[in-house]
């Protein structure tokens, strides 16, 4: 019997392009969901004029306060 040679050609990308495509692919199947998929929305009671005070420096809470 005569065997046959097969030539099998195989292509390898760096790794780089490897991470870009995964991330690609990724940010096309997140895109795809529904919104509100993976976090529904938050539903807040506001006063009628929110002001939101963020203090920078040396403080003794925790740096931000809400009037």
């Amino acid at each position: 019997m005569s065997e046959e040679k097969k030539v099998i050609h195989e292509v390898k990308l760096d790794k780089p392009i490897i991470k870009l495509l995964w991330a690609f692919a990724v940010v096309l199947l997140l895109n795809a969901l529904p919104t509100g998929a993976l976090m529904p929305e938050a539903f807040a009671d506001l006063a009628s004029n929110p002001t939101i005070t963020v203090l920078f420096g040396e403080t003794g809470s925790r740096g931000f306060s809400l009037d």
